[in-house]
């Protein structure tokens, strides 16, 4: 198995995507699972956003299959930061589709880094796809005097975020929304993973809260 799975890394993207429109099931169920990691990673930019993560998760899916359908093998771009924007504009369209209904648009986000540090971002940037430490928050904004209003809010709301996670749950919630799990931010912490666990559970109990900012 292990000896297979060496085999199977050894198989550049290219050449899956070719094999997967080649009608062969294996190539493109080597893709999905390669690429379902950069969906839950991208996913969880949207830490706070009101759709269900497994439902982030597969309009991330959906995203990745669209890559492998529209890339251009003869690209100068590789499939990876093609498959990045793919996944990246699905979930983004899914919540935007969900945000119209309930009249609630997509403003701007919040970004943590691995050190703990909370930064305003703005949000439905083309270059957000770059940032991976960023979590959405929306906002009911009907106007250009009530974004103003938002945008302070926000920034009030980065200060409660300093103030209402502990410099251990700041930089948990940083590795986490990039992408580690809890083995490896345990690892990167030299703390135990129950201990990040703990962790993780404590943050999301204190930033639901947060979602009174809309």
């Amino acid at each position: 198995m292990k000896e297979q799975k060496i085999v199977n890394e050894r198989i550049d993207d290219n050449t899956l995507v070719v094999r997967a429109r080649g009608k062969d099931e294996w190539a493109l169920n080597e893709l999905m699972s390669r690429y379902k990691p950069l969906v839950v990673r991208i996913s969880r930019k949207y830490f706070l956003s009101s759709a269900e993560p497994g439902d982030l998760v597969q309009e991330g899916m959906i995203g990745l299959f669209k890559a492998y359908r529209g890339y251009s093998e003869a690209s100068d771009t590789s499939f990876k930061t093609f498959a990045t924007l793919c996944i990246t504009r699905q979930i983004q369209q899914a919540l935007v589709r969900d945000s119209r209904q309930k009249n609630i648009p997509m403003q701007a986000y919040l970004s943590i880094n691995n050190q703990g540090k909370v930064l305003l971002r703005e949000g439905d940037n083309e270059n957000d796809q770059d940032d991976e430490n960023g979590f959405y928050i929306e906002a009911q904004v009907l106007s250009p005097e009530e974004s103003v209003l938002f945008r302070e809010k926000l920034q009030e709301t980065g200060k409660v975020i300093d103030k209402l996670l502990s410099p251990l749950e700041k930089r948990v919630l940083g590795s986490y929304i990039s992408g580690h799990n809890y083995q490896e931010i345990s690892k990167i912490m030299n703390k135990q993973p129950k201990s990040i666990d703990n962790a993780l559970q404590r943050i999301k109990i204190k930033l639901k809260e947060l979602k009174g900012v809309d």
